[in-house]
Order: C-alpha cells, then structure tokens, then sequence
C-alpha cells in the first residue's frame, strides 16, 4: 500500500513557506482551499496537481523540488530572463545594447 503522506514533503513545503515569508492562510488562500488543507500538506499530505501549480509558482520553487526533492535550479539564462522581465522598459533597452556591444557577433 502506498502511504499518502510524505513527510519529507511536509518539511520541503515548510521551508519554502518560511523562505517566502508566506503563511498557511495565504497559501491556502491562493491555492482557494482552506487553512487545514495546507496544514495537512505542511504534514505531508498529497497536494492535487492543480494545486501546485499555484503554490508552486508562488512560492518561487520548482513542482520536482516540492514533490520528490529533486533541485532543478534555474540556469544562469533563466534567471537573467526572470530578472529582464522584471525591468522596466528604458532599462530594458539599455541592458540589451550593453548586451550586443558585448557579443556583436550574436
């Protein structure tokens, strides 16, 4: 018999939680469940896809990471992506000139 509870799990989704400065009640508010439900996940209860794809993303961790521990950190172009996207657009245009002047050949 499989075990739905994975403690292991708990403690990831625990520490990402404290990471993000996030607490049950607004997790469970994003993810529209109610404040027991996570409480369940924090212990490790099996969280339904739909619902990591919202905590997930929210809480700035992979799916891989939370459900089977496997660390899946973004490549150095994934985060310079995440951080562009984050510019506004003056700075974004200054950014990719500094970038063309150093790889004209691209």
């Amino acid at each position: 018999m499989v075990s739905r509870l994975d403690a292991m799990r708990g403690q990831r989704l625990q520490a990402a939680m404290k990471h993000a400065g996030v607490s049950g009640q607004e997790l469970a508010e994003v993810a529209a469940v109610s404040p027991g439900v996570v409480t369940g996940w924090r212990k490790g209860a099996e969280i339904r896809c739909r619902h990591l794809m919202l905590i997930c993303p929210y809480l700035d961790i992979s799916i891989d990471h939370l459900v089977a521990g496997v660390d899946t950190a973004p490549t150095a172009e994934v985060q310079l992506v995440r951080h562009f996207r984050t510019l506004d657009s003056r700075t974004g245009v200054a950014v990719l000139k500094l970038i063309k002047n150093l790889a004209p050949s691209v």
